[in-house]
């Protein structure tokens, strides 16, 4: 495996922010959408063909190839209070050990880049749709923890787990000596992309790092997901009132 940035930090204080494919393409989406607001420029990458999915995909019956492209990369967006490192990719590792083998690389060469913090997302599921989705705060230390709650994160309670990438990263950089945190966003969608959970992931991590992002953009793109999902509810609920009415048919 080789971990690859383009160039260096500049010894301004540095952050960085990482996100891959999981649960209701939450994390993914919210730093596809940072990426592109903070107009971050590709900064490096991570080659290894070990750690592309195990499938190989075929467009109108043609193979495409995943190997000569950069899965895993890095992005630089430079505000004017800090440098962020942004970290992402197209899937996480199929395989526990090829998850294992990331994390420490690219906490291996963030920590030697200069990053003092990072910060990951996922997903918290629930069991059905909520109106404005909570973000919830594990970390690395009590300190940081609680400097997340005081910008309106919640402490998640009880025992709890955050299992691929999203979760792995603290625990490599924090053996670095990087402290580190994961904001969960809660979600019911499993399988397809939740954009208000997204959007609520965006605005927390605003906060958090009191940055000037434009979250316009995102909240509409909820408004209008929100929107379409009320539809689809309500279709669903004239649906199973018309089979009631035809009971009698029986």
């Amino acid at each position: 495996m080789e971990v690859r940035l383009y160039g260096r930090l500049e010894g301004r204080p540095a952050v960085m922010v990482a996100g891959l494919p999981g649960m209701g393409y939450v994390a993914k989406q919210a730093v596809d959408y940072l990426i592109e607001e903070t107009e971050a420029s590709l900064f490096g990458e991570v080659s290894s063909p070990y750690l592309y999915p195990s499938v190989v995909v075929f467009n109108d019956g043609v193979m495409e190839t995943f190997l000569d492209k950069r899965f895993y990369r890095f992005y630089l967006a430079r505000l004017p209070s800090l440098d962020i490192l942004i970290f992402t990719g197209e899937a996480q590792p199929s395989s526990a050990e090829g998850q294992r083998m990331l994390a420490d690389e690219v906490a291996k060469a963030a920590a030697e880049a200069g990053v003092e913090r990072v910060f990951t997302m996922a997903a918290y599921p629930v069991p059905r749709h909520v109106e404005e989705p909570r973000v919830y705060a594990v970390a690395t230390h009590g300190s940081l923890l609680e400097e997340l709650v005081s910008r309106g994160l919640i402490a998640m309670p009880g025992r709890s787990s955050i299992s691929g990438m999203n979760g792995l990263l603290l625990e490599y950089f924090a053996q670095r000596g990087v402290e580190g945190a994961c904001l969960l966003s809660e979600t019911y969608v499993i399988d397809a992309p939740d954009v208000k959970a997204a959007a609520a992931l965006v605005k927390a991590l605003r906060s958090v790092l009191g940055i000037d992002v434009d979250t316009s953009r995102i909240e509409e793109m909820a408004r209008r997901f929100d929107e379409d999902l009320h539809r689809q509810y309500e279709q669903l609920r004239r649906a199973k009132e018309a089979e009631k009415g035809l009971g009698y048919i029986y």
